[in-house]
This record gives structure tokens, sequence and C-alpha cells, in this order.
């Protein structure tokens, strides 16, 4: 059965150029926002001999790919550098801060579609 998402008002600045340098948030939701990135463990009480453990999350093998990927995109992308960056078990938090010149210029516009047609 397919359900209708809200229609969702736009957040972002009509006419504004998102390639131009600058610190920009980003979350990014998982897919049904199914908490496949990782779980929450709880906070620990007092153990002998060490102090309590705040609640974390612990990354499942896709949260660490995240990880990864966000760490090496810098690599990837010349102007680029990261912010604090969190990831959680359905979503990830980060910003991304462009600086010297655009990150991505998109491919000059082709008189055929992607197929070749």
């Amino acid at each position: 059965m397919d359900t209708l998402l809200p229609r969702r008002k736009t957040i972002r600045l009509q006419n504004y150029d998102y390639s131009q340098n600058g610190a920009y948030f980003v979350t990014i939701c998982t897919a049904q926002r199914q908490p496949i990135l990782g779980k929450i463990i709880p906070p620990t009480s007092n153990a002998v001999g060490a102090g309590p453990r705040p609640a974390r999350v612990e990354l499942s093998p896709f949260g660490e790919i995240i990880a990864q990927t966000w760490d090496d995109l810098p690599n990837h992308n010349s102007g680029l550098s990261l912010g604090p960056f969190i990831i959680m078990p359905d979503h990830i938090h980060g910003i991304l801060i462009l600086e010297g010149g655009r990150v991505w210029d998109p491919p000059l516009r082709q008189s055929r579609n992607w197929c070749g047609n």
C-alpha cells in the first residue's frame, strides 16, 4: 500500500547558488527511517573502578561505511572540508564547508539524453 508523504515547504533560498563558498548543514535519512546505521547503547552506571558512561551509538557495518565515506569526501572534492558529523541509527547530520571556488561543476549539457538517444 502506497502512503502519500505530506508536502513539505522548501527551506531553500530561492535563487541562491548552493555551490558557492559557505558552511552547509546537511541531514540525510535512511529509507523509511530504518535504523540500519547502528543502535543506541544506553548509559551505564558506575562500575567498579570506572565512572558512568553516556549513551552512545554503536555503528553497524553500514554505519561504518558512512563514517569512512564521510571522512574520505575531501579526498575526492577539492575545496571541501568537513565540520562536525554524527551518525544516528536512522540518519546523519554533518557540516560541509565549501571554500576556494566551486566543489562541483555540472557537466555541459549535451544534445542527447543519458541513454544516448
